[in-house]
């Protein structure tokens, strides 16, 4: 679950783990890996796995990206707000 306003993300299971992801987490989904991707204000996705947090910026910095989904192939597709379209990222390998 996305904690916006602590800038966090909760991996819900036993026992529950937070990680740190910046400004503003959003729309959350998980990946065929088992990956956490999430979208974030300061224009990025977020890739968290029990390894850590990876953040992508993206190139357009007004892009407000928002909601996120997983791609079966290991990508994810996300909205961008304030570019007007969608987007898709290619499989994490």
């Amino acid at each position: 679950m996305t904690l916006v306003h602590s800038g966090q993300v909760a991996r819900v299971g036993e026992p529950v783990r937070l990680f740190d992801v910046g400004e503003g987490p959003m729309v959350i989904t998980t990946g065929p890996d088992g990956s956490l991707w999430c979208t974030s204000r300061s224009d990025a996705l977020v890739r968290i796995t029990d390894d850590g947090v990876t953040e992508f910026p993206l190139p357009d910095r007004t892009a407000r990206p928002h909601a996120v989904a997983a791609d079966p192939a290991g990508g994810c597709w996300f909205t961008e707000w304030g570019a007007w379209w969608c987007a898709k990222t290619e499989p994490w390998r």
